[in-house]
């Protein structure tokens, strides 16, 4: 009797590894073939977002490099492009989050700050646009006439609203040395010389 049980519950054992060893290798190759489609899906995807945004189709490029970072979250080059079609697009509090995460991974970058501030700005955070801009022009602005013109601008209106009318006049000066002007720059000169804390809307 106690040969019998013995030879049964050997049987049992063995039965319990040989599902065991299956079950293992059935879960293995799904894990793999998930791992693979993942990579060849982020592939897929930034081609097609390069594409998109070759062709200037904003939307479709924003939505392409959307899925194309949460594929891989440090694509720094998917991340300045989303945030790029996002600006383009004007959806600026989108594109905060987008421009975030690229001077996160490039802290060293001064346009990534400097975007990153115009979006603040545009949404009327005024207090992080003047840290960004201001950290933008501290590393060093890129040879970029419209962003820094951009920039200058917006820090010009912000150490004017701050009281600080001397560095306010200081930012927008550059503009005159660039022979640049508009109404709205010439607005910007006429708050800071008659010392006025006023945004110019």
């Amino acid at each position: 009797m106690l040969k019998v049980l013995v030879m049964r519950f050997s049987v049992l054992l063995f039965a319990f590894f040989i599902c065991g060893q299956f079950l293992w290798g059935a879960e293995e190759v799904p894990r793999a073939k998930r791992q693979g489609t993942q990579s060849m899906d982020y592939q897929a995807v930034s081609e097609a977002a390069q594409r998109a945004w070759e062709a200037r189709q904003f939307d479709e490029a924003a939505r392409l490099y959307a899925e194309g970072v949460n594929l891989n979250r440090k694509w720094v080059e998917g991340w300045g492009r989303l945030a790029a079609c996002l600006y383009n697009l004007g959806r600026y509090a989108e594109a905060i989050d987008a421009y975030r995460q690229t001077a996160q991974l490039g802290p060293a970058n001064p346009a990534s700050w400097a975007y990153l501030g115009l979006c603040e700005y545009q949404v009327r955070r005024y207090p992080a646009a003047f840290e960004h801009l201001r950290k933008a022009e501290q590393i060093g602005l890129p040879p970029d006439r419209d962003l820094t013109a951009e920039v200058k601008y917006d820090m010009a209106v912000l150490w004017d609203t701050a009281g600080k009318f001397t560095e306010g006049l200081n930012e927008i000066s550059w503009f005159p040395q660039q022979n640049l002007g508009s109404d709205e720059i010439l607005l910007v000169i006429g708050l800071s010389i008659m010392q006025r804390p006023w945004f110019p809307y």
